[in-house]
């Protein structure tokens, strides 16, 4: 079965990817062994503001 190394836990198969998202989304480097090896997950990049929320705002100051 699948295990974290961040938290010395095991998961099942269709649980450790949402646990690994997790990790990257709170910008952890994530190690995970699974039956065909070892692997390392680097962080996820920072989300940057959708341009249509930035071009809404601005909308919302007309008259």
């Amino acid at each position: 079965m699948p295990t974290c190394h961040n938290c010395d836990r095991v998961y099942e198969s269709n649980g450790i990817t949402r646990h690994r998202m997790a990790h990257q989304r709170r910008g952890e480097t994530v190690i995970v062994t699974m039956r065909s090896g070892t692997w390392e997950y680097p962080p996820l990049p920072a989300t940057q503001p959708d341009s249509t929320s930035i071009t809404d705002a601005d909308k919302s100051d007309e008259p």
